[in-house]
């Protein structure tokens, strides 16, 4: 491949901020700098099998592109393997193809691949590859440094202001294509209720570990296509991208009953409340936070440990009812 090409290709890849379009530069960089005929990225899981998260064709690779062989991700022997001995592992029995393995970033509980496979790979091809893999980790590693929240783990506030103005921006696209303003992306914001009697009582050490098992109980929850943040404090954020109206409740309630059941360590019972507003085209991130935060406000208001959500799409003024109580649903 030409030299130019390969260096526009991670020229786009260091351009990225979210880690899944970084992957998906990743994989195209990949093939361009390789003669790879496919490029299938999988995770290795705690059971032991291998879930194949994206997979890539060369365009240029003919009839022999149509198929890659699947039985190679059947078994976990050879993932191990390049685990164990930390480089690439050859595979060269998958007629027509041989497929080589290299090991990829952990992330927590996975482990993950890049798989190239061609009818005749070349060792240019594994160092090429190699290069590109540190390449990316290392440019990761300083993404996840200046985006992630250095506890939890979780995005930060920088990214959450990027990303709910970068989700309102793709829907006016979307709802342009497909003439339907209907919406289709949530933004819910999250507060541990009652979090400064967990600090005062038990201490500091104890309420990050909270924190912490919080956001494990947050990422076990949601998909990974769902955007998870620590806004500040004990209050989170999540972006539910491409869901049903009739469905974020549920999902939302879900993630509420797995806090409120969970027995964290010394302190015991942990609730949640949650309020919810719908990301919608034209309207200022400022006004869809306002709306999701005045959501949050009446959960509050009314109990805590529970869900409610503005279902209104245009931005929200608050309306006292003869009780004084805001009127949002």
């Amino acid at each position: 491949m030409q030299e130019t090409s390969v260096i526009s290709s991670l020229v786009e890849l260091t351009k990225q901020r979210d880690q899944l379009s970084i992957r998906a530069k990743l994989l195209s960089t990949l093939m361009e700098a390789t003669d790879a005929s496919w490029i299938v990225l999988c995770r290795l899981l705690e059971d032991e099998t291998i879930e194949v998260l994206d997979r890539t064709p060369s365009p240029s690779a003919g009839k022999s592109s149509k198929h890659y062989p699947a039985e190679l991700f059947e078994q976990a022997e050879h993932f191990q393997q390049c685990l164990r001995m930390r480089r690439p592992v050859w595979v060269t029995n998958l007629q027509p193809y041989q497929a080589m393995i290299l090991h990829m970033s952990d992330n927590g509980d996975t482990t993950d691949f890049v798989v190239l496979f061609n009818p005749q790979l070349e060792g240019r091809d594994e160092r090429t590859a190699s290069s590109i893999l540190d390449l990316y980790e290392n440019f990761i590693a300083l993404v996840i440094e200046n985006t992630h929240d250095p506890l939890t783990g979780l995005l930060n506030r920088g990214a959450f202001d990027r990303d709910l103005e970068t989700a309102s921006s793709v829907l006016n696209v979307r709802n342009r294509r497909t003439d339907s303003p209907k919406p289709c992306s949530y933004l819910a914001m999250l507060d541990i209720d009652h979090f400064k009697r967990i600090n005062d009582r038990y201490g500091h050490l104890y309420g990050d570990e909270v924190l912490l098992l919080f956001a494990k109980i947050f990422r076990d929850t949601f998909r990974e296509t769902d955007k998870l943040y620590r806004y500040g404090g004990e209050e989170f954020a999540v972006i539910i991208d491409n869901c049903e109206t009739k469905h974020v409740d549920k999902i939302l309630e879900r993630f509420r009953i797995a806090v409120s059941e969970f027995d964290f360590p010394q302190v015991g019972s942990v609730t949640v409340s949650i309020g919810a507003a719908p990301i919608t085209a034209n309207s200022l991130p400022s006004n869809i936070v306002d709306r999701a935060d005045q959501a949050l406000y009446v959960a509050k208001e009314k109990g805590r440990n529970q869900v409610q959500i503005s279902h209104f799409v245009a931005p929200l003024t608050p309306q006292r009812t003869s009780d004084q109580e805001v009127e949002l649903f």
